[in-house]
């Protein structure tokens, strides 16, 4: 009986053949990263939130101004903030395209979307970026953030 043998260059091209087909059918086509610096300050101090959409899929997506951003939940699971008001943002581009990235950052201060009160007490907060687009959504693991009293 003959034995059969594979080149290495041959088996190599199988694995990436495979490993890219594996990534074709992946069931999370989208990763969304968020990052908040500081993640400790004080109430009225501002902080950056920064929200990454991660397209890792070959298919391309549509994605509005509106649709990715950032949702901050109290330690009793209390969505509280932000208000969500859209402004046509034109500079931001209307497709996550095949194997791209999009970046978003905010600046936050602590503020509530109730009237009253405006600030949000000192204590632990979870931030989520989130990307709510009529193609795909995705939100991504908690970053703690922890408000100051000032």
């Amino acid at each position: 009986m003959a034995k059969t043998t594979v080149s290495p260059i041959v088996s190599l091209a199988l694995a990436v053949l495979l490993s890219a087909a594996c990534d074709v059918f992946s069931s999370e086509p989208v990763e969304v990263l968020v990052s908040v610096d500081p993640r400790q300050f004080i109430v009225g101090d501002s902080s950056k939130i920064t929200v990454t959409a991660v397209n890792r899929s070959w298919h391309r997506f549509r994605v509005s101004g509106c649709e990715m951003g950032y949702q901050v939940f109290d330690s009793a699971g209390n969505f509280v903030a932000p208000l969500w008001l859209c402004v046509s943002d034109l500079t931001y581009p209307p497709h996550l395209e095949r194997r791209g990235t999009l970046v978003k950052t905010y600046t936050w201060c602590g503020q509530t979307f109730k009237a009253d009160p405006l600030w949000l007490p000192p204590g632990v907060y979870r931030v989520y970026g989130v990307l709510d687009a009529a193609e795909v959504r995705a939100i991504s693991s908690p970053v703690t953030v922890e408000l100051l009293e000032g």
